[in-house]
């Protein structure tokens, strides 16, 4: 596969969609390009981005090439303007309706029958006027030319994030995935594409990478990967500030477990353990997000992922929820320098279970492992400094496990 850098956006577009949007999580950059005639060229700036030049970068742009911002007008200005002049008020059904602007703190306004509005729903426009509010981009070249120049700038109200929904079955579980997108800049006609790439907040740094590379196979509207960049094509239109578009809808391998941690201080009462879900190793990818985890249609817990890389062995999704009918209890004391816990696990429920016991114990030696009165010899930590053993419970059914060790 092609290497691309972890800003690569610079694409040519050959389609009649205007432009393309990538979004990552917590900003955007749009991408266009103009095919320049004369010696100047003029970008009209959706409202809302920033005017700061660092924010802006081009590309096939000659030499002594001038680029600035030209500030919008200022509406408050305009409207004491035309204090006592004939203005139009054009509303979002497309109805237009002229109106005397009376006063511009308001703005008050006096309809031809002559009533007096102080508010109103729609747009003024002021006639016979160069009123410009957006800001615009301007390049000067330093003679007249013809060639193609692309032009990117940063949406910073723009990103996205992923939400999950696991529904628990038998052996497998059913996973839905959306992306959550958001952005205060108009997304229709454009192509998105979704970002995943942990890149930080320094700005400055991500802005000297954004023109670095030119990449056709972008263009095609293709989902690529690379060990730093994962991108999505959203191949569906967004009209809304805020969208969900579902990309994940596939059944995968889990298992619920019930675990037992302690932790450092005994418990004096029992507790419920902890209810894990262990994902087996999944043939796609799965970037960071919030899991929603439903059981019977009731929803059981909630937590967050890291980015789950396609192929890896197996994740592990802890403390999901607590049971409320499987518990357990932890008693600790210290003689003559020998360490005792003694671990007890209830079953309060009519179903068999498999409990986990995991406990940090330090760095000890001396190891001596009780399972209901029936000494293990040899026992070997799994894991170091950490107490591992697994309990079959049948209903109703409670077990015992005794340590002694010592500590290094």
């Amino acid at each position: 596969m092609k290497k691309i850098l972890i800003l690569i956006i610079l694409i040519v577009s050959t389609l009649a969609i205007s432009g393309t949007v990538y979004i990552y999580p917590n900003f955007g950059y749009f991408v266009n390009s103009e095919i320049v005639n004369g010696s100047e060229f003029a970008l009209e700036l959706p409202d809302g981005v920033s005017s700061d030049l660092s924010g802006f970068s081009f590309s096939n742009l000659p030499e002594k090439t001038v680029v600035s911002i030209l500030k919008g007008d200022s509406y408050s200005s305009f409207l004491e303007k035309y204090e006592g002049k004939q203005v139009l008020v054009r509303y979002e059904n497309g109805i237009e309706e002229y109106f005397t602007l009376l006063d511009a703190d308001g703005p008050v306004l006096k309809d031809s029958k002559g009533n007096i509005h102080f508010k109103t729903e729609g747009k003024i426009i002021f006639l016979n006027s160069n009123y410009f509010p957006e800001d615009k981009l301007k390049v000067n070249f330093f003679e007249p030319m013809n060639r193609e120049i692309i032009y990117s700038y940063r949406l910073n109200s723009t990103g996205w994030s992923a939400k999950y929904v696991i529904n628990l079955k038998d052996k497998t579980s059913h996973m839905d995935g959306s992306f959550l997108i958001f952005s205060d800049y108009d997304l229709s006609n454009k192509k998105i594409q979704i970002v995943n790439a942990d890149l930080g907040n320094d700005f400055q740094v991500l802005q000297k990478n954004v023109m670095m590379d030119y990449s056709e196979s972008y263009a095609s509207g293709q989902s690529y990967q690379t060990s730093n960049l994962w991108s999505y094509e959203i191949e569906v239109p967004l009209t809304e500030k805020y969208n969900s578009v579902s990309f994940l809808s596939k059944d995968i391998p889990s298992a619920k477990q019930y675990v037992f941690r302690p932790g450092w201080s005994p418990t004096d009462y029992f507790q419920g353990v902890d209810i894990d879900l262990r994902i087996g190793t999944l043939p796609f990818d799965l970037p960071a997000g919030s899991i929603e985890i439903y059981e019977d249609g009731f929803l059981m817990g909630n937590t967050h992922i890291q980015t789950i890389p396609q192929g890896q062995k197996e994740t592990i999704l802890k403390k999901i929820a607590t049971s409320l009918e499987i518990k357990g209890k932890k008693e600790s004391y210290v003689q003559d320098k020998v360490y005792t816990n003694i671990y007890s696990v209830s079953n309060f429920s009519d179903e068999s279970a498999v409990v986990s016991i995991e406990d940090q114990i330090g760095n000890v030696y001396d190891l001596k492992v009780e399972i209901d009165g029936r000494i293990i010899n040899n026992f070997e930590l799994s894991n170091p400094n950490i107490f591992s053993i697994s309990l079959g419970l049948g209903e109703g059914v409670s077990r015992k496990v005794e340590i002694q060790y010592r500590i290094k």
